[in-house]
C-alpha cells in the first residue's frame, strides 16, 4: 500500500524536457508551413475581435486594417512576416499567451467568437523555425521568440521610431510575427502558397456572427516590385441538395442546434480525403466544413460510403455544430477541478476534449461526436449515392468506339442471316402444302392475351357448293378458342387455295395444350403453351424518368419515347421540350396513365427529325425532371441488329439478354449478369470490355440470343426449355444448327485474334 504521504495536495507539475514539446508541436505541425501561418493569421484575427467585441472598432474599421501577410522568397531571405494593427501586446502579454503551454489564449474564456483552447498554435509554429513576436502597444515595444520547444525571455523597452519603421507600424499598437523556416521546411511559390491559404478551412469559414477581416498576401522582392492578392477565402458556387436540422436531444443542454447543409457543384472539386493527412484541410475543394460558429474543425465527409466516389468532388457543404463551445468550456472546467481534486468523476455524456487536441479535426471516440456521426451520416450517403447514380454513365454509353465498332458490324451480318426479322404469325406462307394444314403448328400464349392460328387448305379442285368449313376443338380450359368453326376462303389467282384463321386466348397455366383443327378426314393438330406475361423490368431510379438515358433513331423515322414515373403519379400532367428544338415532337403535355402491367405510370410520344439531330429531351411534372439524349443519324439503310446494353442482372432466372417487344432488330444485354461483369470491371468505366475473355463471352451470349430467335420462329411452342410442347430431339437439332451457323461469325466479328488462334 502507498503511504498516505503521497497526497494531491503535494502534487505540483511534471517539469517538461524541450524534446517533449517540440516533438509535440511537429506533430501538430506536419512540416507544413501552410499549418504555421494560418495559426499565426488566425491568431491576429482574434486580436481584432475581440477589439470589435468591446466596442473599440466597428466593422469598417476591421475592414480598414487588414492583416498583412509578406512572403519573402529564396532569393529574399526565406521569411514569412504576419501583420495587424490591432491589440499588441506588452511583455506581460507575451509571457502569459505566447511563453506557456495550456493557458487559454485566443480569448476563448472572455467571448464567443473566438477559437484558442489549448494555446498551442503561435508555439508549435516554432517547430519550422524561428518565430519572433514583436508587438507595439500603448508606446512600449515588447519582443520575444520560440524556436523547437525553446523560447527567448521578452524585451520590454520605449517604441521608437525606428521600431515603427521597420515593423510598419507608422502608429498606434500592432503586432509583427516573422517566420524564419528551417532548411527542411518546403516553401511554396507565391501561387500555390495563396492557392492554399485561400482553401484552408479555417480561412475559407465565415460564420454569420462574425465581421470580415481583410487578409492581403504581399509579395516582397529586393527590386522591382511583387505581387499582391486579397485572400477572400475559397467559396464553390453550387444548388442545394439538402438542409437539415439534426436532432441530438441528448446533447440540448449544451445549447444551439445542430444544422447540415449540403450543395452540388456543376463542376468537380478537389477532393483530398482522410488519407491525403492533415493536407485536407488547405487542399479539399469538396468535403463539409464543420464549423461551430466560431472556427472550422475539418472538412470530410464523416466517413460517410461512397466519399470515394466521384460524386463526392461535386459535393461541399457546413455541418454547424453549436454544441462544441459549451462542451470544449465544459471539459476546461472540469480539467481544472481534476488538478485540484482527482476524486471529481469524468463526465458521461462529455469524457474527453470534443476536438484533436492537435487541431486535426474531432475526437471521434467522444459520444457527442459519435451521435452527430449516427445521425449525418445516412443523409450524406444518401446524397452521394443518388447523384453517383446521375454521374455514372449509362451502360450504353460506357460502351468503347472499339467494341461499338465491332458490335455494329455484326449487327449487319446477323441481320443478313435472320433476313426477316418481323413476326411472321399469321402471314401467309408462299406455296402451302397438299391438304389440311395450319400455321403456327405451335404458339406460347400468355395469360389473358391473343394468338391468332392460320388454317390453310389446298387440292386440285373444290367442286362443292359451299367453301370448305374446318371444326376447332380443345379438351382443355387453359385457352378459349374464338370459334368452333372457321369457314375458308378461296384465295384470288390461286385455284384449289383456302384460308381462314381463328383466335386463340390463355385463360390458365399449362404446359401443352392441344387444338384440333379438322376438315372431313383430315385433322392437324395445334400444340400450344401457356405462360405467364413477361415479369416486367422496369426499376425506376428517380420518381419521373425516361425509359432509357439515351434514344437513337434514323432521319425521317418516328421514334417512340417512353416516359415512366412512381404510380402516384397517375393522371398528372408532364411537359415534354427539346433543349435545342432540333426535333419535332408529337405532343408536349401529357397525362400519365396507370400501366398494369409494369406496375408504374407511364406516358409516351414521339419525336422525329428530317435530317442528322442530336437534341436533348426534358420531362418535368411539378419540381420532378429528367432529361435525356435523342440521336437522330442515317444507318445507310442496311438493315441491323442494334445492341443495348441494359442496367440488370438478368432479364428473368440466368437470362442475359433479352430480344426487345417492340423492335425485333434490338437485342437487350445485361450489363450487370455476373458472367460480363467480373470481366467488364467497375461500372463506370469498364476497363475491361476489350479483353479476349470479355469478347469471347459477349460472343457466346450474343449466339445464344440468336439461336433463341431462330428456335422460336421454327418452334413457336417453345417455353423455357426443351420439354415444353417441343420434341427434344427437334429442339436439340435446331438448336446445333442454329449456334453452329452463329458462333463462329460472332467469335470472328468481336474477337480479332479468332482465326489465328
Amino acid at each position: 500500500m502507498p503511504s498516505k504521504s503521497n497526497e494531491t495536495d503535494r502534487m505540483q507539475p511534471l517539469p517538461v524536457a524541450p524534446r517533449y514539446t517540440r516533438r509535440n508541436a511537429s506533430r501538430a505541425m506536419g512540416g507544413s508551413l501552410i499549418r504555421g501561418l494560418v495559426e499565426l493569421i488566425t491568431n491576429t484575427r482574434d486580436s481584432g475581435l475581440r477589439m470589435w467585441a468591446s466596442s473599440e472598432l466597428t466593422d469598417q474599421d476591421l475592414q480598414n486594417r487588414p492583416v498583412e501577410i509578406e512572403y519573402h522568397g529564396r532569393n529574399e531571405g526565406r521569411l514569412f512576416v504576419v501583420r495587424d494593427r490591432f491589440e499588441g501586446m506588452t511583455a506581460d502579454v507575451m509571457r502569459e499567451r505566447l511563453l506557456e503551454y495550456g493557458r487559454s489564449a485566443s480569448g476563448f474564456d472572455e467571448v464567443g467568437f473566438v477559437r484558442g483552447l489549448n494555446a498551442r498554435g503561435a508555439k508549435d509554429a516554432g517547430a519550422l523555425g524561428r518565430v519572433t513576436f514583436e508587438s507595439i502597444r500603448d508606446e512600449r515595444y515588447a519582443e520575444c521568440a520560440v524556436q523547437g520547444g525553446m523560447y527567448a525571455q521578452p524585451i520590454d523597452r520605449t517604441a521608437t521610431s525606428a521600431d515603427r519603421e521597420r515593423l510598419g507600424l507608422p502608429t498606434g499598437n500592432g503586432t509583427v510575427v516573422t517566420l524564419a523556416p528551417l532548411e527542411e521546411i518546403t516553401i511554396p511559390n507565391f501561387e500555390r502558397l495563396a492557392h492554399d491559404l485561400e482553401r484552408h478551412i479555417e480561412l475559407r469559414y465565415r460564420p454569420d456572427s462574425q465581421p470580415n477581416i481583410s487578409l492581403v498576401l504581399r509579395e516582397i522582392r529586393s527590386s522591382g516590385s511583387g505581387r499582391e492578392q486579397e485572400l477572400v477565402g475559397f467559396q464553390p458556387v453550387g444548388e442545394v441538395v439538402l438542409e437539415r436540422m439534426l436532432g441530438l436531444p441528448e446533447f440540448s443542454a449544451y445549447g444551439g442546434t445542430a444544422t447540415l447543409a449540403l450543395y452540388k457543384s456543376k463542376t468537380p472539386l478537389v477532393l483530398v480525403g482522410p488519407r491525403g493527412g492533415m493536407a485536407r484541410l488547405w487542399r479539399s475543394e469538396a468535403g463539409i466544413v464543420v464549423g461551430d460558429g466560431r472556427t472550422a474543425h475539418d472538412i470530410s465527409f464523416l466517413h460517410a460510403r461512397g466519399a470515394d466516389d466521384d460524386a463526392a468532388q461535386h459535393i461541399y457543404g457546413e455541418l454547424h455544430l453549436p454544441q462544441i463551445p459549451s462542451l470544449l468550456k465544459e471539459y476546461e472546467l472540469f480539467e481544472t477541478q481534476r488538478e485540484k481534486d482527482a476524486s471529481i468523476p469524468a463526465i458521461e455524456l462529455n469524457p474527453a476534449q470534443v476536438t484533436d487536441p492537435d487541431r486535426l479535426g474531432l475526437n471521434r471516440d467522444h459520444p457527442f461526436v459519435k451521435a452527430v456521426e449516427e445521425c449525418v451520416r445516412p443523409l450524406i450517403e444518401e446524397v452521394l449515392e443518388t447523384l453517383q447514380r446521375d454521374l455514372t454513365p449509362s451502360a450504353q454509353d460506357r460502351v468503347s468506339a472499339e467494341l461499338r465498332d465491332a458490335l455494329e458490324k455484326l449487327g449487319e451480318k446477323l441481320a443478313e442471316k435472320l433476313e426477316d426479322t418481323e413476326t411472321n404469325t399469321g402471314d401467309e406462307p408462299d406455296d402451302n402444302p397438299w391438304g389440311l394444314s395450319v400455321i403456327p403448328q405451335g404458339i406460347r400464349v400468355e395469360l389473358e392475351r391473343t394468338k391468332r392460328i392460320g388454317v390453310y387448305y389446298r387440292v386440285e379442285s373444290w367442286d362443292e357448293e359451299n367453301d370448305p368449313q374446318c371444326t376447332v376443338s380443345t379438351t382443355s380450359d387453359a385457352v378459349l378458342l374464338s370459334t368452333g368453326q372457321v369457314t375458308l376462303k378461296s384465295i384470288e389467282e390461286r385455284p384449289g387455295h383456302f384460308r381462314g384463321s381463328f383466335d386463340v386466348t390463355g385463360s390458365r397455366l399449362a404446359d401443352l395444350v392441344a387444338i384440333s383443327v379438322q376438315l372431313k378426314e383430315e385433322i392437324v393438330t395445334v400444340r400450344a403453351s401457356v405462360r405467364e406475361p413477361p415479369a416486367p423490368n422496369v426499376t425506376l431510379d428517380k420518381d419521373l424518368q425516361f425509359s432509357r438515358r439515351r434514344y437513337v433513331s434514323v432521319p425521317e423515322k418516328r421514334k417512340r419515347i417512353e416516359v415512366f414515373a412512381d404510380a402516384s403519379l397517375t393522371d398528372r400532367a408532364v411537359e415534354i421540350t427539346a433543349e435545342r428544338d432540333l426535333v419535332a415532337i408529337s405532343n408536349k403535355s401529357l397525362v400519365l396513365s396507370y400501366d398494369e402491367i409494369r406496375g408504374i405510370a407511364v406516358a409516351h410520344f414521339f419525336t422525329e427529325s428530317a435530317s442528322e439531330a442530336t437534341d436533348v429531351l426534358r420531362v418535368e411534372c411539378g419540381e420532378l425532371a429528367d432529361e435525356a439524349s435523342i440521336i437522330y443519324r442515317p444507318i445507310g439503310g442496311r438493315a441491323r441488329i442494334t445492341f443495348w446494353w441494359d442496367e440488370v442482372e438478368n432479364f428473368g432466372p440466368g437470362r442475359r439478354f433479352k430480344w426487345d417487344r417492340d423492335n425485333p432488330n434490338l437485342l437487350h444485354i445485361a450489363a450487370k449478369h455476373k458472367s460480363l461483369a467480373r470481366v467488364l470491371g467497375p461500372e463506370g468505366e469498364w476497363p475491361g470490355q476489350n479483353l479476349p475473355q470479355t469478347r469471347a463471352i459477349l460472343a457466346e451470349l450474343i449466339s445464344e440470343a440468336y439461336v433463341d430467335r431462330q428456335l422460336q420462329g421454327v418452334l413457336p411452342s417453345l417455353g423455357v426449355g426443351p420439354e415444353n410442347a417441343v420434341d427434344p430431339v427437334e429442339y436439340e437439332s435446331y438448336r446445333y444448327r442454329f449456334f453452329e451457323e452463329c458462333f463462329t461469325l460472332c467469335h470472328k466479328a468481336l474477337t480479332p485474334a479468332f482465326e489465328a488462334g
